[in-house]
């Protein structure tokens, strides 16, 4: 059980082939001010560590593993994300990504509307990274490739809305808008 401030994380490092290996890393870890434990453990090509996140921060703790020779392995997730307008935009995605505990990089493409995450899944899941997205005030549409069922919040508005909207725009506004829409997103085409 970790004291009040501290903090344990589980690394996964590649590299290790011997008992030499495990006792480099420990060494090298335990040296950090702030460290007080360390397991590395050879069969599973861990490394759990409990350290006091006041004194010193998990990238520094990956930074020794990787100077001693070693490489600790994250995972990889592309998100969409809705409601970007411009580069203020991406950069507060960034920094609400990169803010989040586990998150070791986050690059935001404005024109695909997606975010590129490097984390540690034993620290990060992708709720949390929704949650920073939507706390930052955009709209997390889901991961990359993956099949939801569920109906993005804009596509809902619209087939709600969009029917009395039309209604009150008359002929010539619906025309309007349904030109706007089919311009710029292909997949409401069939809701107008």
């Amino acid at each position: 059980m970790p004291r009040a401030s501290s903090r344990i994380v589980e690394l996964k490092i590649s590299g290790m082939s011997c008992a030499s290996c495990v006792t480099s890393i420990d060494k090298a870890v335990k040296r950090l001010e702030g460290v007080r434990s360390v397991l590395v453990n050879l069969g599973n090509e861990t490394a759990r560590v409990e350290y006091d996140p006041v004194q010193m921060s998990l990238p520094e703790i990956e930074k020794v593993i990787t100077d001693a020779g070693y490489e600790v392995i994250h995972d990889r997730v592309a998100v969409k994300i809705g409601g970007m307008t411009c580069a203020m935009c991406v950069q507060t995605i960034e920094n609400a990504l990169k803010n989040t505990e586990g998150i070791i990089s986050a690059s935001v493409n404005l024109g695909a509307e997606k975010a590129y995450i490097t984390y540690n899944p034993g620290i990060a899941t992708v709720s949390q990274m929704k949650t920073a997205i939507e706390e930052a005030g955009y709209t997390y549409l889901g991961v990359v490739g993956e099949k939801t069922e569920d109906v993005t919040y804009s596509s809902i508005s619209l087939a709600i809305y969009l029917p009395g909207l039309l209604d009150r725009l008359g002929e010539k506004g619906r025309k309007e808008l349904q030109k706007a829409v089919q311009a710029y997103r292909k997949d409401i085409k069939d809701i107008v």
